[in-house]
């Protein structure tokens, strides 16, 4: 896809350090966008930066700044001007109501989500606004949601935010547009990228890939511009219907007995989900120490693994919750309790099946187990 402009132009993008952010890199890299990436963390943005590997983008530059603070923002200001940039993607968002499933109800939580999304993307937009309007032209496009739109009902917090960048992109773009600065804002739907990782159908959510090219075109037009665009999945093809089979646990640290459990449990259905307790639920799960990695990091380790297909956070200690949520067709545990202690104690609707195998043992008999492998390791042996 060429640049119409004979000359390179410079695209500044915020929350470039992963996911729709990233994807944005590589499709402006790709069409010959020098770029300033835009992120909280150094180490990911380097990722994304040697990750892109385009000859054809002739400047990478990063800039490290919280975007939330009145230091990152004078930061972001100084590169908009130092490197030249014409266009700016304001991407950077965050929705723990989505990754982690569950509702927002402290203040904290709301304030952080309300910072990011509205308070420090409105921030953003008035800087660019500031820079481009002194270079005499330019374009701003916001990354907003459908959410932003008109609502979602399991993502509140993060619908109002979005809510409010709308408001206030819809207050100024005209007044702006007089100053020659475009504002084109992107309403999308749920796109395949860590953000919706929770979700079961993220295979069939919006491509990352293809909507970043759009975002591409709709910076290179010259005698018109988009607004806004309101951007939804294509309905998938009714295929035969797929036998989903859950297994859940803290998997801290993956052992032989976690991996013979999941292998069985991937081999008697079409598609393996796999829940993880969240690192607040696991304290409460096996106490304060635990858990020795992350729920990232055990997120991770288990998608890693050839017979895992999908890998859910849940924030509780049981799995009540995320099984009604996901309504797999069979439920795998290990034998140490029966079908009836499992059902009566997880509340698993009796249209779900659920099958036990047998724990691995070692050659002593003694199950294999996290809690045994860390013994032994503070034991010395």
């Amino acid at each position: 896809m060429p640049v119409s402009s004979k000359s390179i132009r410079t695209v500044a993008i915020t929350g470039a350090s992963a996911g729709f952010g990233s994807r944005m890199a590589q499709a402006f890299a790709g069409s010959g966008f020098d770029l300033v990436l835009c992120g909280r963390n150094r180490e990911r943005l380097n990722g994304v930066r040697d990750a892109l590997q385009v000859p054809t983008a002739r400047r990478c530059e990063l800039l490290a700044a919280d975007l939330r603070t009145a230091a990152g923002l004078d930061e972001f200001s100084d590169a908009l001007q130092r490197h030249g940039v014409d266009i700016v993607v304001n991407n950077a968002a965050v929705n723990p109501e989505l990754i982690y499933r569950k509702g927002l109800s402290s203040l904290n939580e709301i304030a952080d989500v309300i910072a990011t999304n509205a308070s420090a993307a409105i921030s953003v937009c008035l800087s660019a606004f500031e820079h481009l309007r002194a270079r005499g032209q330019g374009t701003i496009v916001n990354v907003n949601s459908i959410a932003g739109w008109r609502g979602s009902g399991h993502e509140p917090v993060y619908a109002a935010s979005k809510f409010g960048l709308r408001g206030f992109s819809e207050s100024v773009k005209d007044a702006w547009l007089g100053h020659g600065v475009r504002i084109v804002d992107v309403y999308s739907g749920a796109i395949a990228t860590g953000m919706s990782a929770g979700r079961s159908d993220l295979t069939e959510l919006i491509d990352p890939g293809e909507l970043a090219g759009l975002i591409v075109h709709l910076c290179d037009t010259h005698s018109f511009f988009v607004r806004e665009v309101n951007i939804q999945k294509t309905p998938m093809p009714s295929r035969r219907a797929r036998k989903v089979v859950f297994a859940n646990g803290v998997f801290d640290i993956l052992h032989s007995g976690h991996l013979s459990l999941l292998e069985r449990a991937r081999s008697i259905g079409d598609k393996l989900v796999v829940g993880i307790n969240s690192d607040r639920a696991v304290r409460l799960l096996k106490g304060p120490d635990r858990p020795i990695n992350d729920e990232r990091a055990r997120k991770t380790a288990l998608e890693c693994l050839r017979f895992v297909d999908e890998v859910v956070i849940f924030d509780q200690v049981r799995t009540t919750e995320i099984v009604h949520e996901l309504m797999p067709d069979i439920i795998v545990k290990g034998d140490e309790y029966s079908i009836e202690e499992i059902r009566s104690t997880d509340k698993v609707p009796d249209a779900i099946d659920i099958i036990t195998f047998p724990v691995l043992r070692s050659p002593d008999g003694v199950r294999i187990s996290t809690t045994g492998t860390i013994a032994k390791m503070r034991n010395g042996h």
